[in-house]
């Protein structure tokens, strides 16, 4: 396997593994929405507010920067450099 290979991997795994941490956070915190509307549930966070607060906030935040680990132009494992590298190097 030549070193342009390994590159390209490399490149495809760390953009998967972002992909990937940004999807289970988002879908961790609609779950969590999703959750909350049951009564009893609301109950228990109703008791831990502060902490349920905090993990909203917590999550969007990590979405949103997942969402500019994977758009952001100045990186090299955006989406658009990760096709870029393919074009070239095919």
């Amino acid at each position: 396997m030549s070193e342009t290979d390994k590159e390209f991997i490399s490149r495809l795994y760390t953009f998967k593994r972002d992909v990937e941490v940004t999807t289970q956070e988002l879908y961790a915190h609609l779950a969590t929405r999703h959750f909350a509307a049951d009564n009893d549930v609301l109950e228990g966070i109703n008791d831990n507010a502060m902490f349920w607060i905090l993990t909203g906030h917590l999550q969007i935040a990590a979405v949103c920067m997942g969402f500019v680990r994977i758009f952001d132009g100045s990186s090299k494992y955006n989406a658009s450099n990760l096709v870029c590298f393919a074009k070239r190097n095919v």
